[in-house]
C-alpha cells in the first residue's frame, strides 16, 4: 500500500470515531446546540456530506439530528499542510464562513453572556 494512503500519525481512525460516537451523540442531545461550527473535513463529514470544501464553508446550512435543529457553518481544517486555503475559492469562503458565524444569533447570543469574550463585547 503506497505511503500516501495509510493515516497519518495523529490522524483519527475509523474505531476512533465509533468509539466516540455514543458519547457526542449524548453531548448533542443535552446541549442541543443552535449552532454547529465543524473544523476540517474529518468533523464536516460528521454533520454533511462533503463533496467537496467549496460546497460546505461559506454557507449556512441546517441539520436535524438526534432531536433537535442546529444550523451548520463549517470551516476548513487551518493545517498548513493543505494548500486549498492559499488558492480559490479557499482563500475567500473561510472569510464568508466567519462572516455568517459573526452575524449568527447563537453566536450573538454568546457574546451578550457578562463572561464570554470580554474583549469582544460592544463598549456602550
Amino acid at each position: 500500500m503506497p505511503a500516501y494512503a495509510l493515516p497519518s500519525p495523529g490522524s483519527t481512525t475509523r474505531e476512533e470515531i465509533t468509539n466516540c460516537a455514543p458519547w457526542w451523540r449524548r453531548e448533542l442531545q443535552l446541549v442541543r446546540p443552535r449552532l454547529v461550527i465543524p473544523v476540517g473535513r474529518l468533523a464536516i463529514a460528521r454533520f454533511l456530506t462533503v463533496p467537496r470544501l467549496d460546497a460546505v464553508v461559506g454557507q449556512r446550512l441546517q441539520i436535524t439530528e438526534e432531536g433537535f435543529a442546529a444550523d451548520v457553518i463549517a470551516l476548513p481544517h487551518p493545517s498548513g499542510a493543505s494548500t486549498w486555503l492559499k488558492t480559490e475559492p479557499g482563500r475567500t469562503l473561510p472569510a464568508r464562513a466567519l462572516a455568517l458565524i459573526h452575524e449568527h444569533p447563537a453566536w450573538r447570543a454568546l457574546r451578550a453572556i457578562p463572561f464570554c469574550y470580554p474583549s469582544l463585547r460592544r463598549q456602550s
